[in-house]
């Protein structure tokens, strides 16, 4: 009996969130992650669907899987745009490298948007992913109090090292890592689904009760502490950016609930890690005389040239590679620089028709819970927006895996608040090929 949609995407979150992406299969490469190879598998099982008459997907319009595959064309387009020039055996490698991680990505996205049947399903792939938000949060927490490195200790049988595990400081405060590869992704990733874990905790299931409901306070407690341990200026540019959004579809009460929430997070965090609450304030008041703030203004007037050289379809996808030309925290300029203004077009607009799908489940439903949840998918994409100027996010694993969940989020709510759609199941019928009406009561599926 083949893998349901959500328990392959639960399997990929699982192992994206608990595995470094340092841990590879040593033949594959950087691509030999198992996260990798179970997001390379989604992408089979989505274009499966979509051919087999027995395993059939949503049909009808769908404007996310539509954006993401003029994403993905575009992308290709680069890719083989890319090959027209000379390229050194590192870009040759770093092109093919990207062009299959975006097949990866690609593959989580539309099979989430695709593939998940019902409400219940929804939710529980996307409470899963804030389980892994937890985890991560949990484990940067003890690696900043005791030093311990779960990447380190942890090392997955049969599985190689894919480059170093090198803790990262500032001043005298560490900056935690968590399983991420970098203090700046842990802290975006727990600012970009804090939206969601605070969702979850205003509207539990009804069958929750008391220690359900404390247990998903309790989680977005953890986020939030954890989330100022990375001494991370994008994480609190995106912290801001996820609260604004949430509050301005919450009513007046809400707002000010959650603004003494934050003021008493802040008055804790301050008591029970000074340094860190100091050191984010440096951060902000010094930001003039701060060498990567410098460094990413430097970015815009050191690139001009390669933007130039090849304004459409850019230099070819993967090829900007620091070890040849420079390191840039900016993932539109890497958009820019690699892929040209059709790259650009298409990144930012898929993210924008996301936001415009879970604004559109938002407005379509009646259903208070519902509507909280496109909020909480619009914030939680507002992150990945601002953020994208602050670091090269999608060479990250765990931001870009877990964005493109939260994308492909955004086309499941669209479709199952368009009651007047065509819709399909997933599930396959051997008896016959037909595409059956989505179906309504809660899935048995795990």
């Amino acid at each position: 009996m083949s893998l349901h949609p959500l328990s392959l995407l639960s399997i990929y979150i699982a192992l994206l969130f608990v595995l470094s992406v340092r841990y590879v299969v040593g033949p594959l490469g950087a691509l030999g992650s198992p996260a990798t190879l179970i997001a390379l598998s989604c992408a089979l099982v989505w274009i499966a669907s979509r051919t087999h008459p027995g395993m059939a997907s949503a049909a009808g319009l769908q404007p996310v899987r539509t954006a993401g595959l003029l994403f993905g064309w575009v992308m290709l387009a680069s890719y083989a745009a890319g090959s027209f020039r000379p390229l050194s055996a590192l870009e040759a490698s770093g092109s093919n490298r990207a062009i299959v991680m975006v097949a990866a990505l690609m593959g989580i996205m539309l099979l989430t948007a695709d593939g998940i049947e019902t409400r219940d399903q929804l939710d529980r792939l996307l409470q899963r992913l804030v389980a892994a938000a937890v985890f991560l949060a949990a484990i940067g927490m003890v690696q900043f109090a005791s030093g311990w490195d779960f990447s380190r200790a942890f090392h997955p049988p049969g599985l190689s090292l894919n480059g170093d595990l090198a803790a990262v400081r500032v001043r005298t405060v560490p900056r935690v890592t968590g399983t991420a590869m970098h203090s700046i992704e842990f802290g975006v990733v727990l600012a970009m689904l804090l939206p969601l874990a605070i969702h979850y905790a205003l509207f539990p299931p009804a069958e929750a009760g008391f220690f359900g409901r404390l247990l998903r306070w309790v989680a977005v407690g953890l986020i939030g502490f954890a989330l100022p341990l990375s001494i991370s200026r994008s994480a609190v540019l995106g912290l801001a950016a996820a609260f604004v959004t949430m509050m301005a579809g919450w009513s007046w009460r809400m707002r000010t609930n959650a603004l003494a929430a934050g003021l008493v997070g802040l008055v804790a965090m301050k008591a029970a890690v000074p340094g860190v609450v100091s050191t984010l304030k440096s951060f902000f008041i010094n930001y003039s005389n701060d060498p990567s703030v410098i460094g990413r203004i430097d970015d815009y007037g050191a690139v001009t040239r390669f933007i130039a050289e090849r304004p459409l379809l850019g230099r070819g996808i993967g090829t900007f590679l620091p070890d040849i030309y420079r390191y840039l925290d900016n993932q539109y300029l890497g958009v820019l620089i690699e892929s040209g203004v059709l790259g650009l077009l298409a990144t930012v607009g898929v993210l924008l028709v996301a936001v415009s799908a879970a604004r559109g489940g938002r407005h379509r439903s009646s259903d208070v819970a519902t509507r909280n949840l496109g909020q909480a998918l619009t914030a939680a994409i507002a992150v990945a927006l601002l953020t994208f100027a602050t670091f090269d996010a999608l060479a990250f694993a765990i931001f870009a895996g877990a964005l493109f969940i939260v994308l492909g989020a955004c086309g499941a709510l669209w479709r199952l608040t368009a009651l007047t759609l065509p819709q399909a199941t997933w599930a396959a019928s051997a008896c016959s090929p037909e595409l059956l009406p989505l179906r309504a009561e809660p899935s048995t599926v795990t």
